[in-house]
């Protein structure tokens, strides 16, 4: 054998390693991203989320239609921050109106 065969063998078991590395990682990071729980979320998206209960929670008690979309933080925010903001105005909303619908046996 020369050194040139030597040298390609070496190199092409190198780069298969490398392949499935990567290929292995890749596809396991692929699917934390699936699950819509995940454990960490962008800084905007805890704001969003934090903000949202607020809101959430102050038209409920105000006994104000289910409106997102009213609050000017929500109007003036980025797609991340929106998202968490309608999961926590959801969240918060539809506990206080579910609590006011099973206290006093009415629709909200």
């Amino acid at each position: 054998m020369n050194i040139k065969t030597i040298k390609t063998m070496v190199l092409s078991i190198v780069m298969a390693a490398a392949f499935l590395i990567a290929a292995g990682s890749s596809n396991v990071f692929a699917l934390n991203l699936q699950w819509p729980d995940r454990a960490f979320y962008s800084r905007a998206y805890n704001q969003g989320l934090k903000d949202g209960r607020i809101a959430g929670r102050r038209d409920a008690l105000a006994r104000v239609s289910y409106y997102p979309a009213g609050s000017s933080r929500y109007q003036v925010g980025g797609y991340d921050y929106r998202q968490g903001f309608n999961r926590g105005y959801a969240q918060a909303y539809w506990q206080i109106a579910d609590n006011y619908a099973y206290r006093y046996g009415r629709g909200y």
